[in-house]
């Protein structure tokens, strides 16, 4: 059996040129998207968490990692920016991209869809009243926006959860409507079990929607107040922008590369954070650059 070209033989195993052979385990993070922006808007949607293996790895490959960057913040009437892919490759290997997250619905998407979020890692939550399918995430990375129930966002889709649907509006018809709460993130196994990519909340003129656990930034509830910024390097995205004026929604938040070998690196380039955890060397990249084994 082969994994991105190389064979799964294992540590210590001899490759075809004689030479011993090791594993590379990473997970990649893309950039997160930004909420919506206008009134009661869609929280964005986590960047994609993309995860695997390189089996029967040669002494001297290296591994190269891009790292995406969230999508700023949007004023009234736009949908949310998605945020930026990041991107790893091994030595002569394909190229593996996690796919940054989809915008919370504001106005009309790139589709021309009135409300509804932009598909992407995970997806954006759709603005209020807007309760058409939301937007989809990357199978294997995200899942889905929350769709915009009454007076409220939906939330944006989290690596391990759908964003939630807004809850529409109290029984007299006032504004005490909740905003959907962003999809939680993953756990990942790596680095100690720390959550990523959570999505972010929906806004509402009652209650904005919690962000996603993973960084995920809450949505506005306030129109004076703009949307919570998705947590830096977490691939969150941003909280729903609750109104019109000169406040906007919240942004995306950056992406991230953990790459784990048995093998001590020879050199690195970007300046990652290295620890040992469970006899494997892991090497935290919050910037784009590289790793030499």
């Amino acid at each position: 059996m082969t994994s991105f070209g190389y064979n799964v033989l294992g540590f210590g195993s001899s490759s075809s040129s004689g030479g011993a052979t090791f594993n590379i385990e990473f997970f990649l993070i893309a950039g997160g998207a930004s909420g919506g922006g206008g009134y009661y808007a869609g929280g964005g949607g986590a960047g994609g968490f993309a995860t695997s293996t390189y089996s029967d790895v040669p002494a001297g490959s290296a591994v190269t990692v891009v790292i995406g960057a969230g999508a700023s913040g949007v004023s009234s009437n736009n949908v949310g920016g998605n945020g930026s892919n990041s991107t790893l490759v091994l030595t002569d290997e394909s190229t593996v991209t996690a796919v940054g997250g989809g915008g919370g619905g504001g106005e009309y998407n790139a589709a021309g869809v009135a409300g509804k979020g932009e598909n992407g890692g995970s997806g954006g939550g759709n603005k209020y009243n807007i309760t058409v399918t939301a937007a989809t995430g990357v199978s294997g990375q995200g899942n889905s926006g929350g769709k915009g129930v009454g007076r409220g966002g939906g939330g944006g889709g989290g690596a391990n959860a759908a964003g939630g649907n807004s809850s529409g509006q109290d029984a007299t018809g006032g504004n005490q409507a909740v905003g959907g709460v962003g999809g939680a993130g993953k756990s990942d196994t790596l680095t100690g079990g720390t959550t990523y990519s959570g999505g972010g909340g929906g806004a509402s003129p009652g209650l904005g929607g919690a962000g996603g656990a993973g960084g995920g930034g809450a949505g506005s509830g306030d129109f004076a107040v703009r949307g919570v910024s998705g947590g830096a390097n977490t691939g969150g995205g941003g909280g729903g922008h609750c109104g019109t004026g000169s406040t906007i929604s919240g942004a995306g938040g950056s992406g991230r590369a953990v790459v784990a070998s048995s093998v001590e690196a020879t050199a690195t380039t970007g300046s990652p954070s290295v620890v040992v955890i469970s006899s494997q060397f892991v090497y935290n990249f919050t910037g784009s650059g590289s790793v030499t084994f």
